[in-house]
């Protein structure tokens, strides 16, 4: 990759397209920033249905996330404003993620896995239907959109594939 002074991409999606896979597949050539509803989830189990509080501590872990990216390349597995597509979802008070979404900035264009019924599956922290993830993908998009990011589908394929697809993405725009 070319040299540049500060890149932060987005990949996001809804829940198992995908995105975490290919950020890892990343890791070691840029720097990667995981999933923050996962690794929420994971360090306190019991936000699982406390949806507010979830979603304010992913806000409060994107926001430092988003503020420690200086200089270089960096990939998001999920932004700031996936968060706010969470409190739209939820049904919650949205100005705080509004306030957040318009002091955190990435670039332009966000790199959207979609809905991937072949690859689709729950395990113990993804427990939403695929008619659920569906849903959710289009008040993710809604949201991004009504933000002004372009959205760039990143095509179904392996792992690889995608993966290297996301490299040349970065490449072209650094």
């Amino acid at each position: 990759m070319k040299s540049v002074t500060s890149l932060g991409v987005v990949v996001t999606g809804t829940w198992g397209t995908g995105k975490t896979a290919i950020v890892d597949q990343l890791a070691g050539e840029v720097e990667v920033v995981a999933e923050p509803a996962r690794i929420v989830l994971s360090e306190d189990p019991s936000l699982q249905g406390d949806w507010a509080a979830f979603t304010q501590s992913l806000l409060d872990r994107s926001i430092r996330d988003q503020a420690a990216h200086r200089s270089g390349v960096r990939v998001y597995d999920r932004g700031v404003p996936d968060c706010l597509a969470y409190a739209r979802w939820f049904g919650l008070q949205t100005r705080r993620y509004l306030d957040a979404v318009e002091a955190c900035h990435y670039h332009e264009e966000v790199l959207v896995c979609r809905t991937w019924e072949s690859i689709y599956s729950n395990d113990e922290l993804r427990r939403a239907t695929i008619e659920q993830a569906r849903e959710f993908e289009v008040v993710l998009l809604d949201t991004y959109h009504g933000l002004g990011y372009r959205v760039v589908d990143v095509p179904t394929g392996t792992v690889e594939n995608r993966a290297q697809f996301v490299r040349d993405f970065l490449d072209d725009r650094s």
